[in-house]
Formats: structure tokens, C-alpha cells, sequence
């Protein structure tokens, strides 16, 4: 299977599964089905939280997506990804030092995995609204 393919295949699973679980997520997908545009094209980036962003982001990495650049937070970090043609990928973490002890991710992740959406951010025209 070529990358591009298993690249969208892996992005539909997990946005359907993120959709089936999240009841704003599902209106919105209905409202942009039926006037045609579907849910992925107003997709401004996914987020997965994890214990180890490097490991985390092979999976993404092997199917097309690069590294560009890291967000730091008080007690966490995102390290982002992009690939032309699809939503930036937010990989979060807590600090591995003694700044993560406060963090919700590392509960967040015993509780959910690694391997499901902790959000789907939709681009919007005035986020302030």
C-alpha cells in the first residue's frame, strides 16, 4: 500500500472513531455533509497526547509528515508536524522532569491511550467569537 493511502486511510479511522464519541463533533460533520463540504476539509489539526512524542510520531512520520516546530507550555509540550494537503498534527507530553509532575497528560493518556484524537480542532473564521 503506498504511504499516501495508508496515510489517509489511518486519518479517516481515526477521525471517524474521534466523531463517533464527540456529540458536537457529530452535529458538525452532519451539517457539513449535507451542504457538501464534509467534515476533513475544515480540519485545522489533530492532537494526540502520549508518554513519549518521538515514539508517537513515528507512525505519522513514516507516512509523509515533518517535524516543524515544538510549543512550550508550563508543565508540557506539543511537538508539531505537518504534510501538505493535511491537518497539522499536535503531538503533546508532559515535561519528563520534575515541570510534567503537574501535567493531566500522563492520566489523560493511562486512561485513553495514545492511539485516539484527544481533539480535532476545525478552523474558523474569528476564534474570539
Amino acid at each position: 500500500m503506498d504511504r499516501t493511502r495508508e496515510l489517509d486511510e489511518l486519518m479517516e479511522r481515526m477521525v471517524a472513531h474521534y466523531v463517533a464519541g464527540n456529540a458536537a463533533a457529530r452535529v458538525l460533520k452532519a451539517m457539513l455533509d449535507d451542504t457538501g463540504v464534509g467534515f476533513f476539509p475544515v480540519v485545522d489539526h489533530v492532537t494526540l497526547r502520549t508518554l513519549d512524542i518521538d515514539r508517537r510520531a513515528e507512525q505519522f512520520v513514516g507516512l509523509g509528515y515533518a517535524y516543524d516546530e515544538t510549543l512550550q507550555y508550563d508543565d508540557w509540550y506539543a511537538k508539531v508536524y505537518r504534510k501538505a494537503g493535511y491537518p497539522a498534527l499536535f503531538v503533546d507530553q508532559a515535561y519528563p522532569d520534575d515541570r510534567g509532575r503537574t501535567s493531566i497528560i500522563p492520566g489523560w493518556v493511562r486512561k485513553f491511550g495514545d492511539q485516539v484524537f484527544h481533539h480535532i480542532a476545525v478552523r474558523v473564521e474569528d476564534i474570539e467569537l
